[in-house]
């Protein structure tokens, strides 16, 4: 638990990170070996989860959850806008 506070804990960031990349993961079709691997990483973040949940750190994991999946998308959203800007013969 004190490995996990001192790791994840605080802003709760890293943890809503990961989790952020897997269900982003998860929503592409990787095939099915990938999907098994990103729901055993899903898994892994609701541990982690339930532990910083339990130490009184929910509401910073929920605040951090929302910040990490806005960013993400609006990463993607902006790699997707960049790339149909590139002229094909570039």
């Amino acid at each position: 638990r004190t490995v996990l506070q001192h790791v994840f804990g605080g802003d709760c960031v890293r943890i809503s990170r990961a989790r952020a990349v897997v269900e982003t993961a998860l929503q592409m079709d990787y095939g099915t070996g990938r999907n098994q691997m990103a729901e055993e990483c899903l898994r892994a973040c609701e541990s982690v989860e339930q532990v910083l949940g339990d130490l009184g750190l929910g509401f910073s994991l929920r605040k951090a959850q929302v910040q990490e999946r806005e960013l993400l998308q609006r990463r993607r959203h902006g790699v997707a806008v960049a790339a149909a800007a590139v002229p094909v013969n570039a």
